[in-house]
């Protein structure tokens, strides 16, 4: 599950310019370090 989740972020975060740097997690969290343009709306990138 954490594949593809990782999977769904690289593309969503590609389509704002954003790149994922570093992703991990447990069954029950996960923790994602992301970098992005200043002008990119932090709601907009996490969803």
């Amino acid at each position: 599950m954490l594949e593809r989740l990782e999977d769904i972020l690289r593309v969503s975060h590609a389509k704002w310019d954003c790149e994922l740097i570093e992703f991990g997690g447990e069954s029950n969290h996960v923790h994602v370090l992301f970098e992005a343009i200043p002008s990119i709306d932090l709601v907009i990138a996490s969803k």
